[in-house]
């Protein structure tokens, strides 16, 4: 190729683009097609002209049919010099990408190409004005790189078909462009339709391609497929981690199909852009900020970063994560949740899962006291409908509950919404917090790191506070005793261990009869017992406190352990469904209902309970 070919391609191919036009303009047959492409100004994506109008308006108006073949071999023989002949000669020619699946191949190659650069140069100036010489160039280098590295550059439109962006065009960076409303034309013969499309995401990648110019090169064409379906597979990757960085900003959209722009040799299937950029959603209609959209584009590099939502090793989270926002069943939704959330809190803890899930993301998510004992609350009720749900115990009644009680409606958006915003601000913390630390989330609650220790004993140690001050002294006792657990990791942990025996023995004195029987207490006799005998600097606390132990025994009328009654229903429970606040009255309901259960003239049933404690006590 000399810089004087392509020159001259380009000045032939510019004039033959003008005097399409001039046709256009001029020919009464061409009105509507000529209205519609002045009414289109400045995207590549408002217009879908069909390709084969175009060749046949082309070649009727533009190429006379007389001298067509001599016409158009002028033309293609210039575009051969250009485009074809650095790169050798061939007959036929076939594209291969994993997308396609199979080879596309045309029969006449020189002169398809040489129609599809004139169509793509015919796009172009519909849109904008540009020196016909440097787009040439651009298409050539583009067609280089695909020949010399098997590569090519492509663009992903995601459509957004429940999101408004109001008084918003575009927000972009290198790889990300966010696109709101516009007209979307659709130009075949005898047709000038109009349709009203939604916002889009576009994307732009690369991806894996061949070019074969023989039979011999095609008939080992199944050699690559490996290489193109690893390929396909990062670029999934990528789309995947830029969806869900707009889930993580609580962007709930519905997300199934994808289009890619090829370069501009492969045909696009216009129709099926036109299908998706004007589809329809189930989903509530949505209206995002443009700070929204700044935070997303901000935020992609640390999700990229992360590996949360790429890596194997993450797949729980990517897989589930993708799926709450693309299901339609409410319980399925619920389980997606729940696995992520077990996941992310209670990876370690697989006895009493409600309890430590409940705590542990409590104390990941709470700044404050307020808020820890707030967020505990909703994840264990949360867990409840988990358990119900997946054991069959008449989940849907403690859901339906949940939802008249807190939101006073029966559907379940505005609580799936709350879980699922949860759920992205622990997500979006971790990818923050990964920065810092790249074994965030195993070292998260990881008693190894001595500040979890403290962090998990200080927070035991107010929820402790919570249980006694709502008389729930069985539920003190057994979070004590799980901080007494941790305590003895912790270095000069005297103080803090004498501290919390103390405080058992005051609950002794306040609840004896209840807990004395309980596993928890018979751990903490045999904690003090291995204190008794093994530590002589704390051995006369463990005698003092044994000793007590033995006092309060015998003031305690001492029931059998299978005569201990035991509420199928606590203190946060109740809370929930009387929407009351701690107090004392917590203690009295459940001073009733134990008197109610022990006389028989109540069931130890969780549904009869909350049903006596609406009709009953609430107001």
């Amino acid at each position: 190729m000399t810089g004087e070919d392509i020159i001259k391609l380009g000045s032939i191919i510019e004039k033959d683009i003008q005097s399409l036009f001039k046709v256009i303009e001029t020919k009464e047959d061409y009105q509507m097609l000529n209205i519609n492409l002045n009414s289109i100004k400045n995207n590549r994506f408002k217009f879908n002209f069909d390709f084969e109008y175009f060749k046949e308006i082309v070649n009727e108006e533009v190429y006379d049919l007389k001298n067509f073949d001599k016409i158009l071999d002028e033309r293609t023989d210039l575009f051969k010099k250009v485009f074809i002949n650095p790169f050798g000669e061939f007959t036929s020619i076939s594209f291969h990408t994993y997308f396609t699946g199979t080879t596309t191949t045309m029969e006449n190659p020189i002169r398809d190409l040489f129609y599809k650069a004139l169509f793509f140069l015919f796009c172009k100036a519909v849109l904008l004005e540009f020196d016909y010489v440097i787009v040439l160039k651009e298409l050539f280098e583009e067609w280089k790189k695909c020949r010399e590295s098997n590569e090519i550059q492509i663009e992903i439109i995601v459509p957004l078909n429940n999101i408004e962006l109001r008084g918003i065009h575009s927000i972009f960076n290198d790889e990300l462009n966010i696109y709101g409303n516009y007209v979307l034309k659709s130009i075949k013969k005898n047709s000038g339709g109009t349709t009203r499309s939604k916002p889009y995401i576009l994307i732009k990648s690369h991806l894996r391609a061949y070019i074969y110019k023989d039979i011999p090169e095609i008939n080992i064409r199944y050699e690559k497929r490996s290489i193109l379906e690893k390929d396909w597979e990062r670029l999934l990757i990528e789309i995947q981690e830029i969806v869900c960085t707009f889930y993580l900003w609580d962007v709930d959209f519905e997300y199934q199909k994808f289009f890619i722009i090829f370069p501009w040799w492969h045909l696009e299937n216009q129709e099926k852009l036109k299908d998706i950029l004007t589809g329809e959603s189930n989903k509530t209609k949505l209206l995002i900020t443009k700070d929204t959209l700044e935070q997303i584009t901000k935020f992609l590099p640390l999700v990229k970063n992360s590996k949360y939502f790429s890596n194997e090793q993450y797949m729980i989270i990517y897989h589930n994560f993708m799926q709450v926002y693309n299901r339609e069943y409410t319980p399925d939704i619920l389980v997606d949740i729940a696995i992520l959330f077990e996941f992310l809190f209670a990876r370690e803890d697989h006895q009493n899962i409600t309890f430590w899930l409940s705590f542990n993301a409590a104390m990941f998510l709470s700044e404050e006291k307020d808020t820890f004992f707030e967020n505990f609350r909703f994840f264990k009720k949360f867990y409840g409908v988990r358990s119900a749900l997946v054991h069959g115990d008449k989940w849907f009644f403690r859901f339906k509950k949940i939802l008249l009680e807190e939101y006073g409606t029966d559907l379940p958006e505005p609580y799936l919404n709350r879980c699922k915003s949860y759920l992205n601000y622990s997500l979006r913390k971790l990818v923050e917090l990964r920065e810092k630390n790249p074994n965030i989330l195993d070292d998260i609650f990881e008693l190894q790191v001595e500040k979890n220790k403290n962090k998990k004993v200080k927070f035991l140690q107010l929820l402790a506070s919570y249980y006694e001050e709502n008389d729930e002294y069985s539920e003190s006792i057994k979070t004590l005793s799980e901080a007494l657990k941790i305590i003895e990791e912790i270095k000069d942990n005297e103080e803090l261990e004498e501290n919390i025996l103390k405080k058992i023995t005051a609950l002794y004195n306040k609840k004896g009869d209840i807990i004395i029987f309980s596993e928890e207490f018979q751990k903490v006799l045999f904690e003090l017992g291995l204190i008794f005998k093994l530590d002589d600097k704390r051995e006369q606390l463990a005698k003092e406190v044994l000793e007590n132990i033995k006092k309060l025994l015998k003031t305690i009328e001492l029931k059998k352990p299978e005569e201990i009654l035991k509420l199928n229903i606590d203190g946060f429970e109740i809370m929930d469904l009387l929407g009351i606040k701690p107090g004392p009255r917590i203690g009295e309901i459940i001073s009733i209902l134990e008197e109610k259960v022990t006389k028989g003239e109540l069931n130890n049933n969780k549904t009869e309970l909350a049903e006596y404690i609406i009709e009953n006590f609430k107001k």
